[in-house]
């Protein structure tokens, strides 16, 4: 399909970029060169209470939300580019199809957010996600993708913000209460839960844990578990290095199923998530590119974090899957309109 004809069909691009903690929209007119952004909560079906159910009205809301504030209709949508958190298995990529499928949406390419950070970087390669979760993802020259991992301790998931908490937190409570190597994480994480004696512990995790404020507390203990890290503590470097390995591990997985990766030197791996790019301790990245390089060290890695939003490479790859391509709306292009978007009510978050 040729980009007039990506035209005829309909007037707009959209991208969305569906993780566990928030969601963004973004809606390019291909006649105006014109971009809106829509933000939003948590995309995951898994982390809302609703499940598929309330994951549905929640995106046709937002979705209805960001078409009006333009102007826009679904009819009108001649591409939409969806990477969704919870997309790991066929059963769900076909759930979640049927979903946007019945909200109007006319055309779209479905898979897991992970996909985003090679569709924003570069065509084909590998990503390896560590954010709220855990995910490693391909695709190849030829359009074929690959998963490995996210479905947490079901598939041996050690990354990810909830994965650093609790195996922080569990490590504390070893060394207070079963005799476990002592950690200097002790210390900062009774002050944060203000444990009045060591005895309390679980009574006060318990409360905090209830308190509705589970996303920011996640967030301190993964800042205590990464400087304790940084700092020497032996406990703190294990859980890392755990972490560096099972992602080593995985993108070897992944490079398994995709070994046409190999005949375009060097591999690109693209890294995203708060816990690799915000963290103070890179340990993990580090532990991970020696397993790399353990396992593989004829093959040149090209590593490097995520420079553009996920869900720019929602945009491109709709503009990819609509025929349109570089020759008919080049990235430079894409990406200076949504470098100038014009945000709906939602506003920059």
């Amino acid at each position: 399909m040729s980009g007039q004809e990506g035209e005829r069909m309909g007037s707009y691009l959209l991208g969305i970029d569906a993780g566990a903690t928030k969601t963004a929209f973004a809606l390019y007119d291909l006649s105006a060169d014109r971009t809106w952004l829509h933000l939003a909560g948590c995309g995951n079906h898994e982390g809302l209470e609703g499940g598929y159910e309330e994951f549905s009205q929640m995106m046709e809301k937002e979705i209805q939300t960001l078409l009006a504030y333009a102007g826009a209709g679904m009819g009108q949508i001649a591409m939409a580019g969806l990477g969704i958190a919870g997309v790991d298995t066929r059963r769900q990529h076909a759930i979640i199809s049927d979903i946007y499928a019945s909200m109007g949406l006319p055309h779209f390419v479905l898979g897991n957010d992970a996909l985003l950070g090679i569709k924003a970087e570069c065509a084909s390669g590998l990503c390896a996600v560590n954010g709220t979760g855990f995910c490693v993802c391909g695709i190849d020259d030829e359009g074929r993708t690959v998963q490995i991992g996210g479905l947490g301790n079901d598939t041996g998931d050690r990354g990810g913000g909830d994965y650093y908490a609790s195996t922080a937190l569990a490590a504390v409570y070893n060394a207070l209460e079963k005799q476990g190597e002592q950690t200097c994480m002790t210390e900062p994480v009774l002050q944060l839960l203000q444990v009045p004696e060591p005895a309390a512990f679980t009574e006060q995790l318990s409360e905090r844990l209830e308190s509705g404020q589970r996303e920011a507390f996640t967030k301190q203990i993964c800042m205590i578990l990464h400087d304790a890290a940084g700092n020497g503590d032996r406990v703190a470097m294990s859980i890392l290095r755990a972490s560096g390995a099972c992602y080593g591990a995985s993108l070897l997985g992944a490079l398994s199923h995709l070994p046409r990766l190999l005949e375009h030197a060097p591999v690109r791996v693209i890294l995203v998530g708060s816990c690799f790019l915000k963290v103070s301790c890179s340990l993990t990245r580090q532990t991970m590119e020696e397993t790399l390089h353990a396992h593989m060290p004829d093959t040149p890695f090209e590593i490097q974090p995520i420079h553009s939003a996920p869900v720019f490479g929602a945009l491109l790859w709709a503009r990819d899957a609509a025929g349109i391509g570089e020759a008919g709306l080049p990235a430079d292009r894409l990406n200076a309109s949504y470098l100038r978007a014009e945000y709906t009510e939602s506003g920059p978050r």
